[in-house]
């Protein structure tokens, strides 16, 4: 926190200079999007600067996720006036899951709102703090994905003796071939 004599009074300068720092930095990016083969912004790149900056420049952020109003809120307070607050807004999307190729996924409920928290989250925070990248299009960096092998259904059935028998794992099994729906629902 800064020192009294040094604070900035409202929230609306607090954030300035907030964005100004975190213009300055270079953040990383830490996530891959294997599908399409770009980089982006992770909650964890950004996140420790934010919080940084927040205790710093004395502002407190809170995000709500309204699904039933259609919308993300990140509310902004200084934290020495609690009168002296702004919010930035967002749509509420949930998270598509999608398996390899397009297909429907197989994750839970609970995961799917994980994924659903993590990315409203992250677009709350990315616009409030003005934490830019590129888009999709224009920030196409060159990415190698390896692709794994997939399995043809005798080599699958080998795959499930070895499992059976104790010499494989369902997990490694998973992690270093593409399986199709059928052959993740046999495991």
């Amino acid at each position: 926190m800064q020192n009294q004599e040094e604070k900035l009074p409202t929230l609306h300068l607090r954030m300035a200079a907030i964005k100004l720092e975190i213009s300055k930095r270079k953040i990383p990016k830490s996530g891959l999007n294997k599908f399409s083969g770009f980089r982006y912004h992770e909650l964890t790149d950004f996140m420790p600067i934010v919080n940084e900056l927040n205790a710093k420049y004395g502002v407190n952020a809170y995000p709500k996720f309204l699904k039933n109003e259609g919308i993300c809120v990140l509310t902004l307070v200084n934290s020495d006036d609690k009168t002296d607050f702004y919010e930035v807004i967002i749509p509420y999307v949930d998270a598509e899951m999608l398996a390899k190729g397009g297909g429907t996924s197989v994750v839970d409920a609970i995961q799917r709102l994980g994924s659903t928290i993590t990315y409203n989250r992250r677009y709350l925070y990315q616009s409030a703090y003005d934490i830019t990248e590129n888009d999709g299009v224009e920030s196409l960096e060159p990415v190698t994905v390896a692709e794994k092998p997939s399995l043809t259904d005798d080599r699958f059935k080998e795959a499930l003796k070895s499992i059976e028998s104790g010499k494989y794992t369902a997990e490694k099994l998973k992690a270093d071939f593409t399986l199709t729906k059928q052959q993740i629902q046999a495991l």
